[in-house]
């Protein structure tokens, strides 16, 4: 198994800027390593046989990530989708007969996120700081509540390709 999706994450890692975003590719790595440790405590084995994987590995793995690693359902959610996505790479090869996760169904909670109010940015945008890289933190910030700029996107951005954008 753990064989199966290194060798996903690395595949991955190698369509980076072209399929997959850095930050995706660290959240599939993240994942490799939760199911691991997981591996590690509940069998005492290095890897697990795909043919040995079932409903019951896929339930305890959740619960697993809830009780011992101390995920919320969406967190514990999300590394179960990866899984899930190299399960059916293996099954998509024949490598598996059957699909562990057959019948199980997770439900992700509705998180609801609060925006900040018209007051509460602008008394950000009033606050002094002595700290002058807090200072930049704060207006690329407030750049990106205005401009809908997503924080990857923002990550992304250098002093070539900002000039760029700004003069073309």
């Amino acid at each position: 198994l753990l064989e199966v999706y290194a060798d996903h994450n690395k595949k991955c890692r190698a369509l980076i800027g072209k399929e997959y975003t850095e930050s995706t590719v660290t959240k599939f790595e993240t994942s490799i390593n939760r199911l691991r440790e997981f591996i590690r405590f509940r069998y005492h084995k290095d890897d697990f046989f795909l043919n040995e994987l079932d409903g019951q590995f896929i339930r305890d793995f959740e619960y697993w990530l809830k009780t011992s690693i101390g995920c919320q359902n969406n967190s514990a959610l999300k590394h179960l989708k990866n899984l899930k996505k190299v399960i059916r790479i293996a099954f998509a090869n024949g490598w598996i007969e059957k699909d562990p996760f057959y019948g199980i169904h997770f439900k992700m909670d509705e998180v609801n996120v609060e925006f900040l109010s018209q007051e509460e940015l602008d008394r950000l945008m009033e606050k002094d700081f002595e700290i002058k890289r807090l200072e930049q933190v704060r207006d690329i910030f407030i750049f990106s509540c205005y401009t809908g700029l997503s924080y990857v996107d923002v990550c992304e951005l250098t002093p070539e390709n900002i000039r760029l954008s700004f003069d073309g």
